[in-house]
């Protein structure tokens, strides 16, 4: 399971990487500006979403794994080319363990507050609209264990790992644990996508116009978020059916922050929304941006309510 890319190509596999780092980095800044602070000045909010917040200061952190362990890497490539340049640096086993795992409880982060906001957007009512997601929630967490298992136990026997399916590549990383894992992230994306814009388009058919509005543009905010996280799992698990092993270093890189700047999307254009149709003066008394919830009112008319 060693990497098997020249060296050369390793420089587009880090500049793929560091471009797509920036980028989620400053989704990361308008993130917590809008989490933290009012939708004018600096002030904090009277009520934050904590949860949200914590959800994006793990992925964050998880987010920095992969720059350290190439940090660390190249420091220790650098020190034995000095000391021994006739030698050939070995990379830690522990460092494979650790960016399999970072990858996927990232996604397990990300697919769980996707499964709430399914929920809360039900309006808590319907246990049954999540039931689905979680048993493949569940099963992703299972193919998680499973793959760090595999990584430690092939560490110590190169036997152990070796008979996979036919046609998947193997010469990086445990894909036959990973493989399922990614069917079921998307089975679970494309499952809970669907369900929230069924729920929400049917809203606003039944609400007012201005409502409607709002209505359908939340929709458009889960449906492009959703198509980004879609898009690069989907070509991920494809390129693990290919010999093209640059093309699983790059998707695999930058599988972690892409995930991270569609999980911020949704906190950001949805506050962004909200600060365009309410009154400023208001704003600081709002609690968190990235919950939707719907209820009705006495005359059976539909509103929104981010909090």
């Amino acid at each position: 399971m060693a990497d098997t890319i020249p060296a050369y190509k390793e420089v587009a596999v880090v500049f793929t990487s560091a471009f797509t780092g920036g980028v989620y980095i400053t989704s990361v800044a308008f993130c917590y500006r809008w989490l933290l602070f009012a939708d004018e000045g600096w002030k904090l909010r009277k009520r934050i979403s904590w949860m949200i917040v914590a959800a994006t200061s793990v992925i964050f952190l998880l987010n920095l794994v992969y720059p350290v362990i190439s940090l660390r890497r190249v420091m220790g490539m650098v020190k034995l080319l000095k000391d021994s340049p006739e030698a050939h640096y070995t990379t830690a086993s522990w460092d494979r363990v650790l960016r399999c795992t970072s990858a996927d409880v990232t996604a397990l982060i990300a697919d769980c507050i996707l499964i709430y906001r399914c929920w809360v957007v039900y309006e808590r009512r319907s246990v049954a609209v999540i039931a689905f997601p979680v048993i493949l929630w569940f099963g992703g967490l299972a193919c998680t264990i499973l793959e760090v298992y595999f990584e430690i136990a092939h560490d110590q026997n190169p036997e152990i790992g070796t008979q996979v399916w036919r046609g998947v590549n193997v010469s990086i990383g445990p894909a036959f644990a990973l493989i399922p894992f990614l069917g079921l992230t998307v089975i679970l994306n494309c499952y809970l996508t669907y369900m929230l814009m069924r729920r929400i388009n049917a809203m606003a058919k039944s609400g007012e116009s201005a409502i409607a509005w709002q209505l359908r543009y939340i929709a458009r905010i889960f449906a492009e978020s959703g198509v980004l996280y879609l898009s690069i799992t989907v070509a991920q698990l494809a390129a693990w059916f290919t010999p093209n092993n640059i093309a699983i270093q790059i998707l695999s890189l930058i599988n972690i922050p892409v995930t991270g700047i569609a999980f911020n999307l949704v906190v950001i254009r949805s506050a962004q929304l909200r600060a365009e149709q309410e009154d400023p003066s208001k704003a600081a008394e709002e609690d968190g941006v990235s919950k939707i919830q719907f209820k009705y009112n006495q005359t059976s008319s539909t509103i929104m309510t981010p909090v």
